[in-house]
C-alpha cells in the first residue's frame, strides 16, 4: 500500500488544524450570541416596565402579573423608592454595593451585573440567582424611583436565531482557513516535487549536483537545494578520489606483482646454481651469493614500503608523533646501507652535526622515507660512484638533509613528477624499492605529513646532459 503523499498529508494537517479552531470559534460565537440575546430580552422587559411604571405603581404595591409574566422565566422584579427602600415586588433588599451602583446609574441607563463581575462578588449577591440588572425609572412617583431585575442562569440551548447568525460565520471562517492553507501548501508541494525530480535526475546521471540551484529561491527550500549541491560536490569528489585510488591500486598491484616476480626468479636461479655446486662439490662463486643478497634486499625494501604506504593510507589515527633524534636515524640508515653499497663499489659518505637535531614525528615513517632516498641513490648509481648524505642545522630552528649522487641524471621535465605514485624516470633509473616510483611516493607523503619541503635537482654538464640527482629535505626542529 502506497503511503500518503505530502499533498495529502498537508490537506489532512490543515483539516486537523482548522477543525479545532472552527470548533472553538463556533462555541465562542454561540455563547456570545446567546448572551447578547439574553441581555436584549432583559432590556426589552425593563423598557416595557419603565414605560408603564406609573400605572404599575398606582395600582398596587406588588408587581402585577400583567407586567411580570413576560419576564424571563425564573426572574424576579423589585421596585425601590427614592431612598432605595423596597416599595413593591420581590423581597430583594439592596446591598451596600448595589446601592452605590444605583447612585451611579443615570436616567434611561440600564446596567447588568453578572456574578463574575469584579464589582459585585458572589458573597454580596445572595439575592441574585445568577445576576441582576439595575435601572433608574422615569416616574413622578417617588416610591417608584429604581428597579432591580434578577435573572436566572442562561440556558445554553441552540435556537434557530442563534444558528442563523453563527452558522454563516463558521462556514466562512472554515473556507478562509482551508483556502489560505491550500494557497500556501500547493506551491510549496509543487516546489518540493520539482526538487525531488531534479535530485533523482542528477543522481541517475551521476552528476550529484543541481544545474540551477538559484531557481529554488533563498528560503528554507533554497537552502536545502544549496545543501544538496554542497553534499553533491563532496560526494562527486569522494567518488573521483575512490576511482583514482582504485585505478592506482590496480596499477600498483600489477607493478608490485611484476617487481616481486623478477627478484624471486633471480633468487631461485642463484639458489639452484648454488645447490648444484654443492651437489657437484664445485666452488660457489661469490657473484651468485651477491646477486641473491641484492635481490633479497630489494624484496625487503619493497615489503617495508608496502607497510609504510598502508600506514599512510590508513589515516592520522595510525600515526604516532614523538621526539625523534634525526642524527641517530641517519646513522642507522647509513650503517644499514653500507653492505648494499660495498658490493656495487659505491662510496657512501655521511655527515651529521655534533649537536643532535631533534624533531617531532613518526620515527618509523621518517626512517622509511630517508631510507628510500639513500637506497635509490645507491641503486641508480654506476659502479665506482659516490653518494653523500649531509644533515645540518639552519637558522630559525630548521634543518636541511641533502642526499646527492653522481649517477645518471633525471631530465628536467621528469623532475616535477618525482614523488608521485607511478612516476618513473628514464631507463637509467628503472628500478627502485617498490617499483614505479613507489618509494619516492612514500617519501613525498611523509614530508607532507611532517610539513617538510622536498626538492629534486639534477645538475647538467656543459652539453646540457643531466648528471646525478640532488635531493633536499627541509623542516623544523624542536629546539
Amino acid at each position: 500500500m502506497r503511503a500518503p503523499g505530502l499533498h495529502t498529508k498537508t490537506i489532512l494537517t490543515l483539516i486537523l488544524f482548522v477543525l479545532p479552531i472552527v470548533t472553538l470559534f463556533t462555541a465562542q460565537r454561540i455563547s456570545s450570541e446567546q448572551n447578547t440575546r439574553h441581555t436584549q430580552r432583559i432590556e426589552r422587559s425593563i423598557t416595557r416596565l419603565d414605560a408603564n411604571i406609573d400605572n404599575l405603581c398606582t395600582r398596587a404595591r406588588v408587581a402585577s402579573r400583567r407586567f411580570t409574566r413576560r419576564l424571563p422565566k425564573g426572574s424576579t422584579l423589585t421596585i425601590y423608592d427614592a431612598d432605595m427602600r423596597r416599595f413593591a415586588g420581590h423581597k430583594n433588599q439592596l446591598t451596600t454595593s448595589q446601592k452605590q451602583q444605583l447612585r451611579d446609574i443615570e436616567t434611561e441607563d440600564i446596567q447588568h451585573f453578572p456574578h463574575a463581575s469584579s464589582l459585585t462578588p458572589r458573597r454580596t449577591q445572595s439575592n441574585a440567582p445568577n445576576g441582576y440588572s439595575l435601572a433608574a425609572l422615569q416616574s413622578e412617583n417617588p416610591n417608584c424611583s429604581y428597579l432591580m431585575l434578577t435573572w436566572p442562569p442562561l440556558k445554553r440551548s441552540l435556537t434557530r436565531d442563534v444558528l442563523r447568525v453563527v452558522l454563516p460565520q463558521t462556514i466562512f471562517l472554515t473556507l478562509i482557513l482551508l483556502a489560505s492553507g491550500l494557497l500556501i501548501s500547493i506551491p510549496l508541494v509543487r516546489r518540493i516535487r520539482r526538487l525531488t525530480h531534479d535530485v533523482e535526475s542528477s543522481s541517475t546521471q551521476n552528476q550529484w549536483t543541481l544545474s540551477n540551484v538559484d531557481a529554488y529561491g533563498k528560503d528554507e527550500l533554497g537552502q536545502l537545494a544549496h545543501a544538496f549541491n554542497a553534499a553533491g560536490h563532496e560526494i562527486h569528489n569522494k567518488i573521483h578520489d575512490l576511482e583514482t585510488r582504485d585505478a592506482t591500486l590496480k596499477e600498483y598491484i600489477a607493478n608490485t606483482t611484476h617487481d616481486l616476480a623478477i627478484p624471486l626468479t633471480v633468487i631461485q636461479h642463484r639458489l639452484r646454481r648454488i645447490q648444484r655446486a654443492i651437489h657437484d662439490d664445485t666452488a660457489i662463486e661469490q657473484e651468485w651469493v651477491d646477486g641473491a643478497m641484492e635481490e633479497s634486499l630489494y624484496i625487503a625494501a619493497l615489503i617495508a614500503n608496502m607497510a609504510a604506504m598502508a600506514k599512510l593510507d590508513s589515516g592520522q589515527n595510525h600515526i604516532t608523533t614523538h621526539e625523534v633524534n634525526l642524527s641517530e636515524v641517519i646513522t642507522r640508515i647509513i650503517s644499514r646501507h653500507q653492505p648494499i653499497a660495498e658490493p656495487q663499489r659505491i662510496e657512501l659518505v655521511w655527515s651529521t652535526p655534533e649537536e643532535p637535531i631533534i624533531i617531532q614525528g613518526d620515527s618509523t615513517l621518517i626512517e622509511r622515507a630517508i631510507s628510500n632516498l639513500v637506497q635509490n641513490a645507491i641503486q641508480y648509481n654506476d659502479p665506482g660512484g659516490h653518494v653523500a648524505v649531509i644533515l645540518e642545522h639552519l637558522s630559525n630552528h630548521r634543518f636541511e638533509l641533502s642526499i646527492k649522487d653522481d649517477g645518471p641524471g633525471v631530465p628536467a621535465k621528469q623532475l616535477e613528477t618525482l614523488g608521485t605514485r607511478a612516476a618513473r624516470s628514464d631507463d637509467a633509473r628503472n628500478r627502485n624499492p617498490g617499483g614505479q616510483g613507489f618509494g619516492l611516493s612514500i617519501t613525498q607523503k611523509v614530508c607532507d605529513l611532517h610539513d617538510w619541503s622536498i626538492t629534486f635537482e639534477s645538475p647538467t654538464d656543459d652539453a646540457g646532459t643531466p648528471q646525478g640527482l640532488h635531493i633536499s629535505l627541509m623542516g623544523k626542529t624542536t629546539s
